[in-house]
């Protein structure tokens, strides 16, 4: 966000720390259903929100709107919570949601998701571009693997800044 100067309002943070609360409750309440859902993800090829609405009916985006409004979150939170799998459908932030999606898909390329498959990232992160792309042309020629090698090369280095500083 910052290397593109994309109107955030520095939320990005926050908004992707919070992005997937639903997934906790799930985990937290649910982890026989949750043992279910990763097989049904696995076998039948879906992503996570289709296999949560197969088995329980509703999916950890609409968890987390629930408890965003509980705790009485700033809206743009909820929002994200709500829209991270769809960011254009984001009426109030679509920015906002689909930095903190692009985020969540490399993160998920790592292997550091939530119980999240790497099928489909590219098609995710090329709608993410294109929400993005008005406030940031460059993100419309950026594939999905050259900014995961491009965030690759830049955490190395953050790294060895660390390692440096202890």
């Amino acid at each position: 966000a910052r290397e593109h100067r994309l109107p955030t309002d520095g939320k990005e943070y926050t908004a992707a720390l919070l992005h997937d609360m639903g997934k906790l409750v799930l985990i937290q309440y649910y982890p026989k259903e949750c043992a279910v859902l990763e097989q049904l993800i696995e076998d039948l090829c879906i992503d996570d929100v289709e296999a949560e609405r197969q088995t329980i009916q509703v999916p950890h985006t609409e968890i987390g709107r629930q408890l965003g409004e509980q705790w009485r979150l700033p809206k743009e939170y909820i929002e994200v919570m709500l829209h991270h799998h769809q960011p254009e459908r984001s009426p109030a932030v679509p920015v906002l949601t689909a930095v903190v999606r692009m985020a969540d898909l490399m993160c998920e390329s790592w292997g550091d998701g939530i119980g999240e498959p790497d099928e489909g990232s590219t098609q995710s992160f090329d709608a993410c571009a294109a929400v993005l792309a008005p406030y940031a042309p460059a993100l419309r020629d950026v594939h999905f693997y050259d900014m995961r090698e491009h965030l690759q090369q830049e955490l190395a280095k953050q790294k060895e800044m660390m390692e440096a500083l202890t």
